[in-house]
C-alpha cells in the first residue's frame, strides 16, 4: 500500500500543533521526513508516520495533543482530519 505525503504547513493545519513542535521532532528523529529531489521544495512527512508520531508522543503525554491544547480550543485529537468524520 502507498503512503501519501504531507508537507509540515499541512501536518500543522491537520494537528494544529506549532511547526517549531513537528521541525524539532524531524530534527531528533522521531517524526521521518524525506526531502524530495528539489530541495526548494521543503520536507514530506508520511500519514502513516504522522500518525505514529502522533500516537507515540499522546501516550508519553507531553502535554499536547492533536488538534491543540484542549484547554485553549476545546478540539480533540484528529480535528480536522478525514478520520473525525
Amino acid at each position: 500500500m502507498l503512503q501519501r505525503y504531507m508537507t509540515v504547513a499541512e501536518l500543522h493545519e491537520r494537528t494544529l500543533l506549532p511547526r517549531t513542535t513537528i521541525y524539532d521532532a524531524i530534527s531528533d528523529g522521531s517524526l521521518p521526513a524525506l526531502r524530495p529531489g528539489d530541495r526548494r521544495r521543503g520536507l514530506r512527512i508520511g500519514e502513516r508516520d504522522a500518525e505514529e508520531w502522533l500516537e507515540r508522543e499522546t501516550r508519553r503525554g507531553t502535554g499536547w495533543q492533536a488538534g491543540g491544547p484542549a484547554s485553549e480550543t476545546g478540539a480533540h485529537a484528529g480535528h480536522g482530519t478525514e478520520h473525525s468524520r
